[in-house]
């Protein structure tokens, strides 16, 4: 089993609202075979997990993964996954 112990300055745990989010200073994320086990502050997690490889330096900021759940990819009808458009609906990629 892999496991290490992601250490930031600043973790942005999630948006609260447009203008305020979640902030955990000092923080830290514990990952067991990439998955999330633990998310808190960094003295905390290394007193719970004391022999856990430690990755970063705590002068990062962690920010959760951005993922655009809504996006049809190849069902919009001109995907720039296609190497034509069928549809003229403008030029093909310059790639």
């Amino acid at each position: 089993m892999s496991t290490s112990l992601i250490r930031s300055r600043a973790i942005i745990a999630q948006a609260l609202d447009r203008q305020t989010w979640q902030q955990i200073d000092d923080g830290a994320v514990l990952q067991e075979d990439g998955v999330i086990a633990a998310v808190g502050t960094y003295a905390d997690l290394r007193k719970r997990y004391p022999n856990t490889a430690v990755i970063g330096s705590g002068d990062e900021i962690m920010l959760p993964g951005f993922v655009n759940g809504h996006h049809h990819v190849g069902l919009t009808r001109c995907s720039s996954a296609r190497p034509t458009c069928r549809w003229n609906c403008g030029s093909s990629p310059a790639w």
